[in-house]
């Protein structure tokens, strides 16, 4: 006997079986559980008298108690090149009470012998282990297998049935029958095992010739052989029994009658009591006794994959769904399987003496970050903060995906799933997620993936409509083979085409087309095709079909099945290659089979395609140019163009257009004045419809980026060059227009102002200008929009923000080379106005003359030399203007100690005008400088601001040998003069006390009193001494005197020592401030020369200026009269007036 090979073994528990115990196949008509059918023959069952209360509570006892059986009930297996075995054999009579022979023969077991030694090895270790396997958990159990007879099966028209009850006292603590059938060609002998309503069926005679089977099965298990009707079948019967140390866990098949029972008394009761609520009209009353539906928790965890069916359960579930599947038919009640997630947030902690933030253990201390890490274990969980469950999907029994109303909002909360879906928390996650907030807490989100099983009871409420069904029915429908479509796939087909309706993915129509197509064929139901076609949109997109598609579907079906719906697809599709390509294929095919018809409908279609186009794209235009100018240019002036003219197309369009319109000119020469004017139009399109300022779409570098975007600049200069090439200069000029018009309306993607566009096309314009010096007048508007757009200082255009261009250097050269072959500075002084440099900050504009003059453009002419002056002028004014002379609010002068301080800037910009040779300009900073900012005094402006600016420009005008009497610089030095006098000078404050009397105050043997001396005869107006009792009794007693005077002391208790406070009233006081802008006034006198020089600029204003300063006028200021001699231009009067006014 040749020795058996190591068996390939099956657990029969992950093949799943379906409820009724069988694979099925594609084709049978199986009852879905989705559809309860309507039977008019249903019983009518009486009303139970003790029904369940609590439907939920009970099925989940039920459950819990009574299917927990996790085994299979069945095992089959096959092996190649087993034993051959010769036996002889006793007759088998048909039943104990029938003495005819049944067809059978048996041998008892202690007569048979193996002479091959690997035998009992194979049996024990690799047919005994998958069997042991496959019917029970206690993988851990090693069984023995007791041969119990040699069973040989002729032909016979006798079927015979055994079951041996599992808890018979004789059956020796049996658990089962291990069947191994050898090697032998037969017929027939169908093994039926069953127990309770499941039932498994084998058909072993189609490779009986070549391979062995085994087949375990629980003892309780009802075997029923079909009669062999040819050939013979030999098995060899094992009895599997424990082994004599593991008696304690013996496997049994469970007795399910009981449990099956229940089940059906708790269903009838949910129907009965949901039938009596309907009744009352309380159909939305649900309650424990009739709720609207049950998940409950499935034992074992499963993936959520395509085509999940009952046939995936395994285990107790398996069984569960076995047994509840036929009462649910018979009782309508509708079965689910739903897939769903539960996250649940926890919040953790560590202890905070453990690492972080701690003096070494217990107070602050350097923070490490080693052994951050969650996976450490320092964290202790806390309770469940958040609870969150999600439906991920619902499908029927046999796997296709189901919507069901309000499902979702069931699974929201765990706790409405029987069966342990509330207490998931004590079960290991399926996978979790860890986030630190802080040195000692984190959270933890923790997620399990589960199944349930979901049981609607008849009439309810919630609406079952089919879900994402694509490739649930593609991937059925692909495996199938039938000739003739079955019920099943007949409502498969019906789903998938209502799910395309109303859950449309257009990525899955091709793949469904295709499914269905072939479906067709095999069933010749052209109606069906059709209807795919239609539901899909092909007539639209006839590249879900295919050309070749639409070829084999008119060689199926005709012209007369199909006909209509390519004459439909023809006229509908978006695409004009497309259609062409399907035209042009049928007319191949028509010629090749001399189908006139076809021919004939090819010609017209062709007609009617080139009188329709659609939208056109550059892919098109091979097929456009070679059938249009076949057709002589008059057809493409008079058909075509008009069309394409309507669409708008941009330049990928036009721009390689041209070039076959060319190629029509030499081989149409009949054509070549229409064709010529044909592009001429189409440069016009192109001109056109080409965007002011194109913007680009690039793709991102990374797969996690977004496409970005970017200025076109080159497609303007693409469609310039063409216009040039194509002797169409004229059309430049609108290009150029267009820009300009569009910068002023702000008509441009933010992002990319004009100025990017011109400096980008500066270069490439004027080296296209030198090649074309005919091309200068056209250019003149480029130019011009060059030098906006680059000067502009406007910061908003309609309301949106924009960039001005920042003039660097490099753009400041192209404004150059701009001015240069645009006609020099004549060409720049019209452009350079204040609205245009409204808006540049003072810097860059001073930045931008100094440029200007350095470039040295050329200076011939009278008129070069006037615009020269005017674009200095110009812009000079408008940088003294745009300074910024009060960065901050001047509420502390002591800010103009900074860097940015008003005096410097003001005096940056006088130099600016002297360096530039715009020196009239001063009057405009001069101007400026006499309105004090906001919220500062004018006394206080001209003290800090104005006469330390007038002694500053003093000191650069000697330096420049420019006389201060010249230019406006006199009238305004008076304007300062008159403004401190009149607001800056007080009348002089009466000495109060003498400095006699002063310093004779103290004691001279002490440093306390040398410093109480020395604040007296000083401008502060208080001090404090910090001293012992007896060193502040002594300064009190020296200031005793000056109690007269107003001064006041008091001693301040609140730290040791004490201090002592020293107050002088304002009378000694103010002499001090007085003197200080005296000495100031004198100061600026001073730069309008000597006394006589002062008095002769100053006139009349002399007298009260100089006293003001000085102390011996105490008068009224003198109002200005007509015969007041004054510059004619002094501001001074009229910031009076302005004052005066407010």
């Amino acid at each position: 006997m040749a020795a058996p090979t190591p068996l390939n073994v099956i657990n029969l528990s992950s093949q799943s079986p379906d409820a009724n115990g069988r694979q099925f196949s594609v084709g049978d008509d199986a009852f879905s559980d989705s559809e309860v059918e309507a039977d008019a023959n249903v019983a009518e069952v009486k009303p139970l008298i003790s029904p369940s209360k609590n439907i939920a509570h009970d099925l989940e006892a039920l459950v819990q108690d009574g299917f927990h059986f996790n085994g299979a009930f069945a095992f089959s297996e096959r092996e190649r090149d087993a034993l051959a075995i010769i036996a002889t054999s006793a007759s088998i009579p048909v039943s104990r009470i029938d003495p005819r022979p049944s067809g059978g023969y048996e041998i008892a077991g202690e007569k048979v012998r193996f002479d091959n030694p690997a035998w009992p090895t194979w049996l024990q270790v690799t047919a005994g282990s998958a069997a042991t396997v496959a019917l029970t958990t206690y993988h851990h159990l090693r069984p023995n297998f007791v041969l119990k007879k040699l069973v040989v099966h002729g032909p016979s028209a006798h079927t015979t049935r055994h079951r041996e009850s599992a808890h018979n006292e004789n059956s020796n603590l049996k658990i089962g029958d291990l069947i191994v059938v050898l090697p032998g060609a037969f017929e027939g002998a169908e093994l039926q095992l069953r127990h309770g309503s499941q039932k498994k069926v084998l058909n072993l005679s189609h490779q009986s010739g070549l391979t062995t089977s085994v087949v375990a099965a629980y003892t309780g298990v009802e075997h029923t052989l079909a009669g062999v009707t040819s050939g013979y079948r030999t098995t060899l019967l094992y009895d599997i029994v424990p082994a004599i140390t593991a008696t304690a866990f013996r496997p049994i098949l469970p007795e399910m009658h009981g449990s099956i029972q229940r089940l059906r008394n708790i269903l009838l009761s949910w129907q009965q009591n949901r039938a009596q609520n309907l009744e009352d009209c309380e159909a939305s009353g649900e309650n424990d006794a009739n709720p609207g539906q049950i998940a409950c928790l499935l034992r074992h965890r499963y993936k959520n994959e395509p085509g999940f069916s009952s046939k995936s359960l395994k285990g107790a579930d398996a069984l569960l769904v076995a047994h509840l599947r036929p009462l649910a038919k018979d009782l309508r009640f509708r079965l689910f399987i739903a897939h769903y997630r539960v996250t649940m947030h926890i919040s953790v902690s560590r202890n905070s003496y453990q690492k972080g933030y701690g003096w070494k253990r217990r107070s602050y201390h350097s923070y490490s970050d080693e052994g951050d890490d969650a996976d450490l274990g320092v964290f202790e969980e806390g309770g469940v903060d958040e609870i969150e469950s999600h439906l991920l999907g619902v499908a029927d029994l046999q796997g296709m995906p189901v919507s069901i109303g309000g499902l979702e909002k069931f699974f929201y909360r765990p706790d409405n799933i029987i069966n342990g879906g509330d207490k998931l928390g004590e079960d290991e996650p399926d996978s979790s997620d860890f986030e630190r907030l802080d040195r000692v807490s984190a959270d933890r989100t923790n997620y399990f993936n589960r199944t349930a099983l979901v049981i609607l009871p008849p009439g309810t409420e919630p609406k079952v409509s089919i879900g994402n069904i694509y490739d649930f029915a593609c991937t059925t429908l692909e495996a199938s083979f039938s000739a003739a479509p079955t019920a099943y796939e007949k409502r498969l087909i019906d789903n998938l085409l209502l799910c395309c309706t109303k859950h449309r993915q257009e990525d899955q129509f091709e793949r469904v087309v295709r499914v269905v197509r072939e479906a067709a064929d095999r069933w010749d139901d052209v109606g069906l095709l059709i209807r795919a076609l239609t539901v899909c949109d092909v007539d639209k997109n006839t590249s879900l079909l295919g050309v070749e598609g639409f070829v084999s579907c008119y060689q199926a079906f005709g012209w007369d099945g199909v006909g209509a719906f390519i004459s439909k697809a023809a006229t509908n599709d978006t695409s004009n290659t497309r259609r062409q390509a399907l035209i042009s294929r049928l007319a191949r095919m028509g010629e090749e089979e001399e189908e006139n018809l076809v021919i004939t409908w090819c010609q017209v279609q062709t007609d009617l395609s080139l009188r329709s186009l659609s939208k056109m794209d550059a892919s098109q235009i091979p097929w456009l140019s070679e059938v249009a100018l076949s057709r002589g240019g008059a057809f493409l002036r008079d058909v075509i163009f008009p069309q394409l003219e309507k669409q708008d197309l941009d330049k990928s369009f036009w721009v390689p257009f041209i070039p076959h319109l060319q190629r029509g000119i030499e081989a149409d020469s009949d054509s070549r004045g229409i064709i010529t004017q044909l592009i001429n139009r189409c440069v016009s399109e192109l001109v056109r419809n080409l965007p002011a300022f194109p913007i680009k779409s690039i793709a991102a570098v990374y797969s996690y980026m977004a496409r970005r975007e970017d200025k076109a600049a080159s497609e303007i200069l693409e469609v310039v060059k063409l216009c040039v090439d194509m002797g169409c200069d004229d059309l430049c000029t609108g290009i150029f227009d267009k820009m300009r018009e569009a910068a002023t309306k702000g008509e441009y993607n933010l992002t990319f102002p004009p100025w990017m566009y011109y400096s980008e096309l500066s270069g490439p314009m004027i080296t296209l200008l030198d090649s074309r010096p005919q091309l200068r007048p056209i250019m003149l508007s480029f130019f011009a929009g060059l030098v906006d757009s680059m000067i502009s200082g406007a910061r908003s255009v309609n309301g949106k923000a924009v960039t001005p261009c920042p003039l660097t250097d490099a753009h400041k050269a192209v404004i150059i080379a701009a001015v240069r072959k645009a006609g020099g500075l004549e060409f720049l002084q019209p452009r350079v106005t204040p609205a245009l440099l409204t808006g540049q900050d003072s810097s860059t504009l001073q930045e931008l003359i100094r440029f200007i003059i350095k470039e040295r453009l050329p200076l011939k002419t009278q008129s070069e030399k006037e615009a020269h002056g005017r674009i200095i002028i110009t812009i000079v004014r408008m940088a003294i203007k745009s300074a910024n002379l009060y960065p901050q609010p001047l509420t502390h002068y002591s800010y103009y100690a900074s860097s940015n301080n008003p005096v410097e800037t003001a005096m940056s910009l006088v130099k600016l005008c002297f360096e530039t040779g715009a020196r009239v300009v001063c009057k405009d900073l001069f101007q400026r400088l006499l309105a004090p900012p906001t919220k500062t005094t004018i006394a206080e402006h001209t003290s800090e601001v104005l006469v330390p600016f007038l002694r500053n420009l003093k000191t650069y005008l000697r330096d420049q040998k420019v006389s201060m009497e010249s230019g406006h610089h006199l009238s305004f030095a008076i304007s300062v003069l008159r403004l401190f006098a009149e607001h800056t000078m007080t009348e002089k404050p009466v000495e109060t006390v003498s400095v006699a009397r002063l310093s004779a105050i103290g004691c001279t043997a002490c440093h306390e009193c040398r410093e109480l001396k020395a604040f007296f005869l000083s401008d502060r107006t208080t001090i404090s001494f910090a001293r012992v009792q007896a060193i502040r009794k002594h300064l009190e007693k020296q200031l005793y005197v000056t109690g007269a005077w107003g001064v006041t002391w008091d001693t301040i208790r609140v730290r040791s020592p004490h201090a002592l406070k020293i107050d002088k009233p304002p009378s000694m006081t103010a002499l001090g401030p007085w003197n200080a802008n005296s000495e100031q006034g004198q100061a600026a006198l001073a730069v309008l020369g000597d006394a006589a020089a002062q008095e002769r600029l100053l006139g009349a204003d002399y007298a009260w200026i100089y006293g003001r300063i000085h102390g011996t006028y105490n008068g009224p200021v003198p109002v200005a009269s007509a015969a007041t001699k004054r510059p004619a231009d002094d501001p001074a009067g009229a910031l009076k007036k302005k004052a005066k006014t407010a």
